[in-house]
Parts: C-alpha cells; sequence; structure tokens
C-alpha cells in the first residue's frame, strides 16, 4: 500500500533531492527513542491518509479498520514492532532476541512449506490462487491440510478433505459440489475436486 501511495502522490521535489530527504528522515526516526511518539507523527497520519483517499478511488478490497488501526498505532508506540522488539531485547540481549526469532522463523518456515507440500495439487492451486489476489490464508490446528480463507469479513476453511464454514463440518468438492461461491468469485475460479493426473 506504501509504494502504491508513492506512486499515487504527486512528486514535488526532483528525483535526487526527495531520496536525500527521505534517507535523511529514516535516519532521524530509527534513532528516535522507540517507546516515544516520533516527531514525525504528522507525516505518518498525512500518509495513512492518502493511502485511505487512494484505496477509496481504486476501489481496493482492504479492511474497514486497517487505516484507523494504523492512525491508532501511530500515536501508541507500544503497539508498533520497534516498540515490542526494543522491550524484548531488553530482557536478554539483542543478539539472543534476534536469534531466537530467526530460529523461530525458520521451523515456521519449514511447517508451512511441509503442510503446503501435504496437499494435493488442485489444493496448492487454490492457496496460490487466494494468496495472489489478496485473500488472507492461515493454517488451522484442525488437520494438517486444513486452512482458513478470509476476505471482506468473510471466512471458509478448505482441506483435501472440501470445504466448510466452521473448520468441523466438511463437504467434500466435486462437479457437483463446487467450491462455495463467495469464495470462487473472490478467486475468479472454480475448484471442483477433479484429480491431476499426476495424482491418479
Amino acid at each position: 500500500m506504501l509504494l502504491t501511495d508513492l506512486l499515487w502522490l504527486d512528486e514535488e521535489q526532483p528525483a535526487d533531492d526527495w531520496v536525500a530527504t527521505g534517507t535523511a528522515a529514516n535516519d532521524a526516526v530509527a534513532l528516535e527513542d522507540p517507546t516515544t511518539i516520533s516527531a514525525r507523527v504528522e507525516e505518518g497520519e498525512m500518509l495513512v491518509n492518502t493511502m485511505e483517499e487512494m484505496s477509496h478511488a481504486l476501489q481496493l478490497p482492504l479492511s474497514a479498520t486497517l487505516f484507523n488501526d494504523a492512525r491508532y498505532t501511530l500515536h501508541r508506540p507500544e503497539k508498533t514492532p520497534a516498540y515490542m522488539l526494543y522491550t524484548q531485547s531488553q530482557l536478554s540481549s539483542q543478539e539472543r532476541f534476534a536469534t531466537g526469532i530467526a530460529m523461530r522463523n525458520k521451523q515456521s518456515a519449514n511447517t508451512a512449506t511441509d503442510r503446503f507440500m501435504a496437499t494435493n495439487v488442485q489444493l496448492r492451486i487454490l492457496l496460490i490462487n487466494a494468496v495472489k489476489r489478496g485473500i488472507t490464508v492461515t493454517f488451522t490446528n484442525r488437520t494438517k491440510t486444513a486452512f482458513k480463507l478470509s476476505f471482506n469479513d468473510r471466512t471458509i476453511y478448505v482441506s483435501d478433505r472440501g470445504t466448510s464454514n466452521d473448520g468441523d463440518h466438511w463437504q467434500p468438492v466435486t462437479t457437483e459440489n463446487p467450491l462455495p461461491v463467495t469464495v470462487a468469485h473472490a478467486l475468479d475460479m472454480s475448484w471442483r475436486g477433479e484429480k491431476h493426473e499426476d495424482e491418479e
């Protein structure tokens, strides 16, 4: 959203000038106390406001609370990643804290890959298309091959077993029972559960 917003905004300075200005601002903010409100909070609010205006103009499918949450966070340092990183690193050391994050991320990535590869080809295609179209895909703890798809306050669960509205009661995806219309339209596709040749 931020990168798109920067393309959307008028360019008021020559490129070399605004790059230099941005670099100086970035360095200044990076050295601020992460437990206090940034000195550039007004500029942050301006960017959030222009992103909101752009999203409405382009009719982007975003959460209704996204921009309000961003404005709220600008005035609540304790909600920012910088504050959380800082306070957690004070409990031990930056090196130990960073190493812990790296190990957890590695484990999470391995788990994500394993769970993705455990699904059939049709489900993998659906999940890839969902991510490409901005649908939020998360794991569930119900089964190894179950995923939660969220889009515009709509939620559906998909797995090798089929689809579910609550994650507990599943319906197989077949030609007679295709992917629910709400998700199919969001994905601009249909998933009818046919097997690919390499799955036969």
